[in-house]
């Protein structure tokens, strides 16, 4: 890849010619500093000066410009840098960045042992053997519960990454988990879409087009695709890639109609044989006790049955009761009581049931409790404040308690402070949690969970979007203790989603009111940056109907607001307008000035395009209370929403007024999206004022702009706009059929295909 900043660049052209007019300027001035001349540019930042100055940022046209007045560049060196400014951004964009290589495997497992005839074949079955260009393969790896699918699959994984230059990607389809809902394509698709490089923004709402999509970015790559805990293939059948990619599918069920349909190949994982189950036994602290009693290690073999699960559990034991002869663990286990009224159809041997009765009837009474605890979870996996919450315990007792689960190889520690449990034993627990807790104790520990996790995506909202009028939370109740993002809180959502779904439901179900429209609104800029829309209006259909029921006049209205956006956003305007005016009705009455100019941008956005009249009083409505709020973020929004209607409405002039003043706003405030908007803005308002130079060359440099942002969906729209003002100049018709070209292409990889055909017919009429 090209240096952005080697010497005869026009990133690094720039830099320099930034730096001699810099020069020149504090020479002759010698009381100038870098705040004077941001005050100059009419902007409040000297940090981005700065930043311009040595190279660290590329300026957008319109801020170089600013910058080279202030410091009295000349007129050709304004129009130089303006051309350079250009150029860099083009460059930039243009430039190819590394391909997106996904890498969504689960770690290597440890401990693994033996398989070697196993792994032949599987390599074989995957066409890892065969001479030759890949071809595509399916495999389906079946067989009992506990007996290693994943340990095996993964290990064999790791052993062949080189194999897969495409990139592997991972899903548990949770096939099995008791209480869980399955994983479908409509929860995998889109992780898989991000991890190949498909701009949030750009992924399809509907899960057809998800899977067109899926099809065109896997097409040609070679990946290994592992799709873990399968129950049915209606699960998986829209996950299959394109291209020549290795498929592995894990399942406790024969799955026939993958092998009929899709001529997929199979192998059935048995036990491991005894000299397998005796390495893995006896590694490390137990090596020496086997040696001197080979007939209680026969036994304990015998309980294991070659189950990789119970022997990691059986092994624990005997190193956690390091002074235990092996008999002493053999009576541990051949002893218990192991009662029969449960866990028949779970898919386990009788031997891993006696296994788990054997342990949870040894426990001790806070361990016993932190495991019904984690069998209230609505999934494997668990945040160490949910579980201390759960338990209404402190962290530091609760940590305690699951590290002796952890020891005894019946919860993993995936990371420092989060857990989780084989599917298997996950079953097991939360049938105990039935059976031995009263169906209020159930209640209180997984409102309890909810709170916890409320409380983290509360937080992780306000991160994503600081600005927005913020809801406020009860304080934590006896025994929570609130959740907070570490890091990026796009990741902290990633990873805890299903279970925030899963938890607005059954709060839903059991009519926590205040739960569920607040989970809504804490979920509410996650839904949109993911572009998970219909995941997003099922949230705040039940955030609506939960915060009617609850009797709360602003819950209500603040959700019409939101679920309104959302349908506006979406073309629903009959629907949205409507719950827009009664939630404009309700904010006006109330006094609240922070969601009355949201609800007349929402407004705004909802309103057709033919009523400019409506659309511009909603936005001069709009910028009027942000600019009484005073938050220069949103006086920014609003003054280029404000530039557009004028626009709309054939005023280019004062268009052009609100945009600019827009642009310089949001450049001051190193606001990327903003200017990338107001850019947009320009073009149009150009264009309306018959000035077909200006809105190329504002929409080029908003198009560069969005690509480097990756927003896909504005984008596309700007291109078309710039398709439509290339069409209309002499010569220029090959130039409007490139862009277009571009746009339909894009439209059809976001599901939009009507548009799509629209600008194909346009194309066609050139």
């Amino acid at each position: 890849m090209t240096d952005a900043y080697d010497t005869d660049s026009p990133a690094a052209q720039l830099r320099d010619l930034f730096r001699e007019i810099k020069a020149r300027a504090f020479a002759a001035d010698k009381s100038l500093t870098l705040r004077k001349v941001a005050d100059r540019a009419g902007m409040t930042s000297a940090g981005h000066l700065s930043n311009v100055l040595n190279g660290k940022r590329t300026p957008t046209p319109a801020t170089a410009e600013a910058f080279a007045r202030a410091m009295g560049a000349t007129g050709h060196e304004v129009e130089r840098i303006v051309r350079l400014a250009e150029r860099a951004q083009a460059v930039a964009e243009e430039t190819p960045g590394p391909a997106r290589v996904p890498h969504l495997l689960k770690p290597a497992p440890p401990g693994f042992v033996g398989r070697s005839e196993d792994l032949s074949v599987l390599s074989a079955l995957a066409g890892l053997l065969h001479r030759g260009a890949p071809k595509p393969s399916v495999t389906r790896v079946s067989g009992l519960g506990g007996v290693g699918k994943t340990w095996f699959v993964l290990h064999w994984a790791h052993l062949h990454l080189a194999k897969f230059p495409g990139g592997q990607l991972y899903a548990d389809l949770r096939g099995f988990t008791d209480n869980a809902e399955p994983a479908g394509p409509g929860e995998v698709l889109p992780r898989f879409l991000r991890a190949l490089g498909v701009a949030p923004g750009a992924v399809p709402e509907d899960v057809d087009d998800q899977v067109l999509l899926y099809q065109d970015v896997t097409r040609g790559r070679r990946l290994l695709v592992v799709l873990d805990n399968v129950a049915e293939v209606a699960q998986i059948e829209q996950l299959l890639p394109d291209g020549p990619s290795a498929v592995v599918v894990t399942s406790r069920n024969h799955l026939t109609d993958l092998l009929v349909g899709h001529t997929a190949g199979a192998m059935q994982l048995g036990a491991l044989t005894d000299a397998e189950s005796r390495k893995l036994l006896v590694a490390g602290p137990v090596a020496a006790r086997a040696a001197a009693e080979p007939d209680s290690l026969a036994e304990l073999l015998a309980i294991c049955a070659g189950l990789p699960l119970a022997l990691s559990i059986v092994r624990a034991q005997a190193v956690i009761q390091a002074k235990w002869p092996l008999s002493e663990v053999v009576a541990y286990y051949r002893d218990a009581p192991s009662p029969v009224d449960v866990m028949s159809n779970s898919g386990e041997s009788a031997d891993l049931r006696h296994i788990f009765w054997s342990e949870f009837n040894r426990f001790s009474s806070g361990v016993r409790s932190a495991f019904l605890a984690l069998g209230l979870c609505p999934g494997v996996e668990v945040d160490l404040a949910g579980a201390a919450s759960l338990l209404s315990r402190p962290a530091v007792e609760t940590a305690e308690l699951l590290q002796a689960l952890v020891r005894k190889s019946l919860l993993e520690q995936p990371a420092r402070d989060r857990f989780r449990m084989h599917d298997l034993l996950w079953s097991f627990a939360a049938r105990r949690a039935v059976e031995e807790l009263s169906p209020v104790e159930q209640a209180a520990g997984r409102r309890r969970l909810a709170a916890s996790l409320l409380a983290g995506a509360h937080a992780g909202q306000l991160q994503l979007s600081p600005h927005r009028p913020a809801i406020t939370l009860d304080g934590p109740s006896a025994g929570v203790i609130a959740q907070r993002p570490d890091g990026d809180a796009m990741d902290w959502f990633d990873t805890r989603y299903a279970t925030l779904t899963a938890l607005q439901e059954y709060a839903d179900a059991q009519r926590w009111d205040a739960e569920v429209w607040q989970l809504a609104w804490s979920l509410d800029d996650y839904h949109y940056r993911r572009g998970m829309v219909n995941a997003h209006e099922r949230a705040w259909r039940r955030g609506l109907a939960a915060a009617t029921r609850s009797g709360e006049p602003h819950a209500a209205a603040l959700a019409r607001l939101c679920l309104g956006n959302i349908l506006a956003r979406s073309g629903r305007t009959e629907e949205a307008l409507a719950l827009l005016r009664a939630a404009l009705d309700f904010f006006e009455q109330a006094g609240d000035v922070a969601n009355l100019a949201q609800t007349h941008r929402a407004l705004h956005l909802g309103t057709p395009d033919d009523d400019s009249t409506a659309k511009l009083h909603h936005a001069q409505h709009s910028l009027h209370l942000f600019r009484e709020l005073g938050d220069p973020v949103w006086i920014a929004v609003a003054l280029n929403a404000l530039g557009e209607t004028h626009a709309l409405a054939g005023e280019p002039g004062a268009a052009r007024g609100h945009s600019l003043e827009a642009l310089r706003l949001h450049s001051d405030l190193d606001n990327e999206p903003g200017q990338a908007a107001a850019l947009d803005s320009l073009g149009i308002a150009a264009a309306a004022a018959g000035d077909p130079a200006e809105a190329e060359e504002r929409y080029r440099a908003a198009v560069a702009l969005y690509r480097r942002l990756r927003n896909v969906s504005s984008e596309v729209n700007t291109l078309i706009r710039l398709g439509e003002v290339l069409a209309d100049l002499p010569g220029r018709a090959e130039d409007a059929r490139t862009e277009w070209t571009r746009a339909a292409v894009l439209l059809g990889q976001q599901g939009r295909d009507a548009e799509a055909d629209e600008v194909r017919r346009r194309i066609a009429a050139l």
